[in-house]
């Protein structure tokens, strides 16, 4: 920097040296971030923020993926900033993380088990734990991994991957083939986790688990959920209200041989997020198939019978007979 090569006693030559490397860091340039850290380090490894530059180092391997690398770097911080308290406790997670990138299950979960025990207060403590019921996952060690996620939802139901928990405890049902414990454990999912990104998945193994117990109309009305457009209806037919999809279909008839040309799903207000009429997406099959097969004319339901629909069929000059 202009800083060091013109002024190399000021006292600002560290900060500036360590500013280079942060910046780097910023950039996502991590090998030169690293570089500028290890002068840092290698120049002034008496500076209060060498502890800093020390776990900087770290975050460049785990950013790269070079694992083994970012093992030994945050061992340097535990080991030579011992009283960096905070930060030792993030070298810690950082460390077990680069354990269990490698596959190291069992000395990650040490790692891990370390960090609870000895700051049982942190807000790292519900990470570590996630992290400590992966490890026993992998070792296969099922029932401490249930213990350990249901201590997660428990404990910190605030926490935001305690979603991530409970699906785990629900999978653990779900593989035990313990249908009627999953489709509770599921329910807790869908009932507290309202916005979890594991909805989807929480319906469908619902309706699995309701379906594997001989409860098929709750597998039904759960799959209902998780099938994006399904609503009441009445069946003429069968003279009942049913969940059904409401479906436009164009087609092309001859009044003998009838052949389905294009469809379109229509979805209630409150399940879509660009709502659309029928009319409007009879108005789209048309704009589409019109001119490309050759027909007389326009047959449809009488609840078509809108005025958008009736205008855009006299400006096509598409001849219409509604069906009642």
């Amino acid at each position: 920097s202009k800083i060091e090569e013109n002024f190399p006693t000021s006292r600002l030559v560290p900060t500036s040296l360590y500013q280079i490397a942060a910046s780097y860091f910023k950039l996502e340039k991590y090998t030169e971030a690293r570089k500028n850290y290890e002068k840092f380090l290698d120049l002034y490894p008496r500076n209060p923020m060498a502890a800093y530059a020390q776990y900087a180092i770290s975050w460049t391997y785990f950013h790269q993926e070079k694992f083994p690398e970012g093992e030994l770097a945050s061992r340097k911080v535990i080991t030579n900033y011992p009283e960096e308290k905070q930060l030792v406790l993030s070298a810690y997670s950082l460390m077990g993380n680069c354990q269990y990138n490698q596959k190291k299950y069992e000395e990650a979960l040490k790692t891990f088990q370390t960090l609870t025990e000895n700051y049982p207060t942190s807000n790292l403590v519900p990470v570590a734990l996630l992290r400590m019921g992966e490890c026993y996952e992998q070792i296969k060690k099922e029932n401490e991994s249930l213990s350990i996620f249901r201590r997660v939802v428990r404990d910190y139901p605030g926490f935001e991957r305690a979603d991530f928990a409970q699906w785990k405890i629900a999978s653990y049902f779900i593989k035990k083939e313990d249908y009627k414990q999953a489709v509770s454990e599921l329910e807790t999912l869908i009932n507290h986790f309202s916005q979890s990104s594991y909805l989807p998945d929480a319906y469908y193994w619902q309706g699995w688990s309701f379906y594997k117990l001989g409860k098929f109309s709750q597998a039904a009305s759960v799959y209902s959920k998780f099938i994006q457009g399904v609503v009441w209806m009445y069946n003429v037919l069968s003279g009942k209200e049913q969940k059904q999809f409401n479906i436009l279909v164009l087609a092309w008839t001859n009044g003998s041989i009838t052949v389905p040309i294009d469809f379109l799903f229509w979805y209630p207000k409150h399940s879509c997020d660009q709502y659309k009429t029928k009319s409007e997406l009879a108005i789209e099959l048309l704009r589409k198939w019109w001119f490309r097969v050759p027909s007389k004319g326009l047959l449809g339901d009488g609840h078509f019978s809108t005025r958008k629909l009736l205008n855009f069929c006299m400006q096509t000059r598409i001849p219409f007979v509604a069906k009642f």
